[in-house]
């Protein structure tokens, strides 16, 4: 999904990834990069968490192809965001009534190792009718709570902020979160970088 959110005397934050998580007391939540609260995300000035329930004016995500089919984001809905170490934003959702525009996923406690598969779900800007792409990754590195995977096919990863990166059970196990500078084919990323589920795990299922 992707993200429309207007805030009282800032600019708005238009695009990027965003995606759905379940707890395990059946609350669902909405997902996406921290770092989009600012200039990465087109908004300035930048909003900090703490700052960030009385900030927001309306937060909307929905699949990029697919605007009517939306979800409503509230109020900051995990402890510890704030932490400047994290680049996690976890939101409640409005209750509207209506269907949820996707599949919530579950969140993994456990960090990813070396070596193992993930896959990368989101879309990138140039492929405009694109409603979800799978791309297939192996984890070669990790730094602390943030870890590198390659991936294939290679892709543009623009507008990827806040997708999820998930296991073969399909849990998530990072969202995306790039700090170093990614080995590229042109315009093309050969490699990600995401932050590790576990470090907000407990935070997110804990009700707030």
């Amino acid at each position: 999904m992707t993200n429309h959110a207007e805030f009282h005397d800032r600019t708005a934050l238009e695009g990027a990834s965003a995606f759905l998580v379940q707890t395990q007391d059946g609350r669902t939540l909405a997902a996406t990069a921290k770092h989009l609260l600012g200039p990465n995300g087109g908004v300035e000035p930048e909003v900090p968490v703490a700052a960030l329930d009385g900030a927001i004016r309306s937060w909307r995500l929905f699949p990029r192809t697919l605007p009517d089919q939306l979800a409503e984001a509230g109020k900051v809905a995990a402890d510890g965001l704030d932490d400047p170490r994290l680049d996690w934003l976890i939101l409640a959702l409005k209750d509207t009534g209506k269907p949820l525009p996707s599949t919530p996923l579950r969140l993994r406690a456990r960090p990813v190792e070396v070596g193992e598969e993930v896959h990368l779900v989101g879309c990138p800007y140039d492929e405009a009718t694109c409603k979800q792409n799978v791309y297939a990754g192996k984890i070669t590195a990790r730094n602390g709570h943030r870890f590198r995977y390659d991936i294939d096919p290679p892709v543009d990863l623009h507008g990827f902020s806040g997708a999820p990166v998930i296991d073969r059970a399909g849990h998530v196990v990072g969202v995306i979160s790039l700090w170093f500078q990614p080995r590229m084919a042109g315009e093309k990323f050969l490699e990600a970088g995401a932050e590790d589920a576990a470090a907000i795990y407990t935070s997110v299922e804990r009700r707030r």
